[in-house]
């Protein structure tokens, strides 16, 4: 079977863990032994390799006034007007229409479209082609991608052109005969709204990468060494950590990984406290290498999360999370038994939680066995399984 992937940006471009996700998702087909593509945007100025890892990849840059990876350069207005344009990018849709075409897949799935176009959809269904999208976010209920929490009323979510973005976007995607989603919460968000309303529903969990049983890590680490991974933006609540955990009193050391709006702020932490340790953006094959350095993992979001990447890798590598309770994160996290969760952006619940799993370090292998366990079902291979259900 000929199967297409499309996706806003892939490797080696990445923002976030959907970009992780359609990898995965796309060297699991072609380790099936499916004949697998993808449809995904570059730069203008870019040329990009035809092949990545033996997977065959069509780039193009979707003609707006800046490209998707450079959009938290611009601010609020130049973001608008690129929005308007996103979504009604005709030259997006003759150009993917053109490719599949060509190509001729039996299967498409749509992943993060934001900045290749809201019109891909009409393109996949004006061929007749088997159509499942995947959602990942809130991007088709608020242009940014993001509400948080104690926010849900605020003005960008209730205003008129927001309102007007959901009901375009509740016809540009109603054409996908199966949904999927990650988690049970996000898919309930967009049927409360009303989207999706013809497309069969199916709730199928990401797939962790490189499952494999992290022995070695079952042993007592030396310190209390904490890790958060991911975008240094205030919404994912990396400054909230850092404050927070200048009241906590106990013996600990910070390493935070990744880029973002927020880094110069971070360096400037790391020179005032020695328990900080900044290592900046780290490449993928480091990743699983560095959650076994570490007794925990932190994700404290103020924003709704839907099934964060940064919980699957952790977990896979037998390490427990500590996470903003939000969103699709209570999902993946059984309290006290693979990690613990917290109420999004109350410092006093963060503290007690971290507290109660700092003192209970004798648990810690117990809890390292549990996170591998609680997440080892979550492989490629089943998740394909699912997705050929549907077929």
């Amino acid at each position: 079977m000929k199967i297409c992937l499309i996706n806003n940006l892939y490797y080696p471009f990445t923002r976030g863990g959907a970009e992780q996700v359609v990898k995965n998702i796309a060297e699991g087909f072609k380790a099936d032994g499916q004949d697998v593509f993808i449809i995904s945007s570059r730069p203008l100025f870019r040329r990009v390799d035809k092949k990545i890892n033996g997977i065959k990849t069509v780039r193009f840059f979707p003609w707006n006034i800046f490209w998707v990876g450079n959009i938290n350069r611009y601010q609020a207005f130049f973001r608008l007007v690129w929005h308007f344009f996103d979504v009604f990018n005709f030259y997006s849709f003759l150009k993917v229409r053109a490719i599949l075409k060509k190509e001729k897949p039996d299967l498409v799935i749509t992943h993060n479209l934001k900045g290749i176009g809201y019109l891909v959809p009409l393109a996949v269904k004006s061929l007749g082609i088997k159509y499942f999208h995947t959602i990942h976010d809130v991007q088709l209920v608020n242009p940014s991608g993001l509400i948080i929490a104690g926010k849900e009323d605020s003005w960008d979510n209730k205003c008129i052109l927001t309102k007007i973005y959901q009901k375009i976007n509740k016809i540009l995607f109603s054409y996908p005969q199966v949904l999927i989603s990650p988690s049970k919460w996000l898919m309930d968000f967009y049927c409360d709204k009303g989207f999706f309303k013809k497309a069969r529903k199916s709730i199928i969990p990401n797939p962790a990468p490189n499952i494999k049983s992290p022995t070695a890590s079952y042993q007592l680490p030396a310190t209390n060494k904490l890790l958060y991974i991911g975008q240094l933006e205030n919404h994912k609540g990396i400054l909230f950590l850092i404050e927070a955990l200048s009241e906590l009193g106990e013996d600990y050391e910070l390493l935070i990984a990744g880029s973002g709006n927020k880094e110069s702020i971070i360096k400037e932490q790391v020179k005032k406290n020695d328990k900080i340790k900044f290592l900046g953006k780290i490449e993928n094959k480091e990743v699983l290498d560095l959650y076994n350095k570490v007794s925990l993992t932190i994700v404290p979001s103020l924003c709704y999360e839907n099934s964060p990447m940064v919980i699957y890798e952790s977990l896979a590598a037998g390490t427990p999370v500590l996470a903003s309770n939000i969103g699709g994160v209570g999902e993946l996290i059984v309290e006290g038994e693979n990690g613990y969760t917290f109420t999004p952006g109350n410092k006093k619940d963060f503290l007690e939680k971290i507290k109660i799993f700092l003192r209970s370090r004798e648990k810690l292998p117990q809890m390292k066995r549990k996170a591998f366990d609680s997440i080892s079902r979550h492989t490629v291979e089943n998740y394909l399984r699912k997705i050929k259900d549907h077929l």
